[in-house]
């Protein structure tokens, strides 16, 4: 979190990652030399620093215009005043020549600004920049499906970035990701070996714990505290990737996983060892911080799980009994934190069922994701959500140019619904350590910010940017405002 930036993360995603799968898209139914010869590795390194060099000198112009223009706005406002200024001028600094760019927070403005980061699996959502120690589960009213921050409403608004901790486009296959390039896909989900090819999971065989891999979790709750972020830990996954998910603890057991794995949800032995694996993250005690995971602020809701169930019951939605013991197993531990239905979408347009989850008390926010951007499906959801008085948070949709519907359609929506919905983009892509090139993906959805994509790719990320700003009332930027690349490790 930078001061009135909308900062992004750098991140990376998988190509073995959950697919994007399209579903109802039609809104009306709802230089050195060695021997005289330049050396191509050479060449390379060369034209890295360049665009090192001019990516910092140009993401600085544009920081800084924006930085001036929302300090005036601000004090326009009489949110800041003329110390509040000097202190706002000096948040923006070069580093290494302008190839880095470095903005710190404002203790005037710490109040004033969020920024929320839906990281995949360990899923960051900021509720402002000030980590301050209460009960987390205050943040949503009691029967209502608003979800306030110490009296004033909240919106969840922000992107996925779902390889934090241990990533696998660059470099070895579930590798512990870099401290300096804070990431997030597999930090609540890492379970097994991904058939032998993933050695550096947390429970990589049932009931072994690997220890070392606790170091790069504890630090992202440490990181994300640092940014005023806050934090969802997904608890599994509905697939079997190379971070891990529901399979293994059906594997573990030899449990049958027919019907798409369906005895996940009922077999005693499995749902045992999945409690004693949710077990570990809630006692797990920070390294860094000193603070049990049941009682870090950061950290602000658990998920069921990912994709639970397939969209709208394509597999099996998780049965009330799984969610309501889950919970229950949670409330043993933590009673501060909220707590989000994993299920994959709540209303199955085709047969006008709702997922179990939808009624249990217990579900603080219901989710779903939105492939592509319908806006029929979202407003029905937000009304059976709103008389179930769950939160409604679209986890994860499309930015980009695929869908139908436009982009600005669908977020203009969003924005008239405040602060009763909140969205986050799947998802956002970072470059590598060396902050040269960027870490591509597969999938189709990835958005290389800031200056990764195409012509109507950078349109749409304008818009976006745009729209996180009006949801957290703030002005919009007219253009896309820097980020830092690497990331500082704290």
């Amino acid at each position: 979190m930078r001061v009135g930036l909308v900062a992004l993360l750098a991140s990376a995603t998988v190509t073995d990652s959950p697919a994007r799968t399209s579903r109802l898209d039609n809104d009306q139914g709802l230089g050195n030399y060695k021997g005289g010869v330049e050396h191509e590795a050479d060449l390379k390194q060369q034209e890295c620093f360049a665009q090192q060099e001019l990516f910092g000198f140009e993401q600085g112009l544009l920081v800084e215009q924006d930085l001036l223009i929302e300090q005036e706005s601000l004090r326009h406002q009489g949110i800041i005043d003329e110390q509040s200024v000097h202190h706002y001028d000096e948040s923006l600094q070069y580093v290494a020549d302008q190839q880095v760019l470095v903005c710190n927070k404002s203790p005037d403005l710490a109040s004033n600004h969020r920024l929320c980061v839906r990281l995949f699996w360990f899923d960051f959502r900021c509720y402002n920049d000030e980590l301050d120690d209460y009960d987390m589960r205050t943040a949503k009213t009691t029967n209502s499906n608003k979800l306030t921050l110490d009296g004033s409403p909240f919106t969840i608004v922000g992107p996925n970035i779902f390889w934090l901790c241990q990533g696998q486009d660059y470099g070895p296959i579930g590798n512990y990701t870099d401290k300096a390039m804070i990431r997030a896909l597999s930090c609540g989900i890492s379970t097994g070996t991904a058939g032998g090819t993933n050695p550096y999971s947390l429970e990589p065989t049932r009931g072994t714990f690997n220890n070392a891999a606790w170091d790069i979790r504890d630090y992202v709750l440490y990181a994300a505290k640092q940014y005023g972020l806050r934090v969802i830990l997904t608890l599994t996954d509905n697939y079997a990737y190379y971070h891990g998910g529901k399979y293994d603890f059906l594997n573990w057991r030899n449990v049958s996983t027919a019907n798409k794995g369906a005895a996940f949800y009922t077999n005693k032995a499995v749902i045992g060892d999945f409690e004693t694996y949710i077990t570990k993250f809630l006692t797990r005690v920070n390294s860094y911080t000193g603070v049990a995971y049941k009682d870090d602020p950061t950290i602000i809701a658990w998920e069921t799980g990912n994709e639970l169930g397939g969209y709208i019951n394509a597999e099996v939605w998780p049965p009330a009994s799984w969610t309501t013991a889950i919970i229950a197993w949670i409330r043993k531990y933590d009673t501060k934190h909220l707590i989000i239905d994993g299920t994959n979408g709540f209303w199955n347009y085709t047969t006008g069922a709702t997922s179990p989850g939808l009624n249990i008390s217990g579900v603080d926010i219901v989710s779903d994701h939105g492939y592509p951007r319908n806006t029929g499906i979202i407003t029905k959801e937000l009304a059976l959500a709103k008389a179930a008085r769950k939160s409604f948070l679209i986890g994860e949709y499309d930015w980009t140019t695929q869908s139908s519907t436009s982009l600005a359609t669908y977020l203009k929506l969003i924005e008239s619904w405040k602060p009763l919905v909140g969205d986050m983009f799947w998802s956002l892509q970072g470059r590598d350590p060396q902050c040269c090139n960027f870490i591509k993906h597969g999938d189709g959805y990835s958005m290389y910010y800031p200056n990764g994509g195409t012509t109507a790719e950078t349109a749409n990320m304008l818009l976006v940017a745009q729209h996180w700003y009006r949801m957290t009332n703030r002005t919009p930027p007219t253009q896309l405002v820097g980020v830092t690349c690497p990331q500082p490790v704290f």
